[in-house]
């Protein structure tokens, strides 16, 4: 499969590129994504809650961590933000 511009520049799914992340220190750790921290208020029914994401392009996973709960992970087959497959080889 040919790859569009913006799949061959995601800076969200090829490990290693360079991307600003509000998360403390590097944003990679291996081949995950760590994505900034999520305050979402509507979604907890007004209570405060926070967590993080991280997004592992190579294992093809999505991790949130809520506080005080156990980790969510979900496998996914694209690129939640430009679509690749992350189940193909790059062309």
């Amino acid at each position: 499969m040919k790859l569009t511009e913006k799949q061959k520049n995601c800076k969200y799914c090829h490990v290693g590129s360079k991307i600003k992340s509000l998360y403390n220190g590097s944003p990679w750790d291996g081949t995950e994504l760590m994505l900034e921290r999520v305050d979402d208020s509507i979604v907890s029914a007004g209570e405060d809650v926070w967590g993080d994401i991280g997004f592992d392009p190579v294992n093809r996973t999505l991790t949130s961590w809520g506080e005080g709960i156990v980790a969510l992970t979900i496998d996914i087959n694209y690129c939640p933000v430009c679509g690749r497959s992350l189940k193909e080889e790059e062309e």
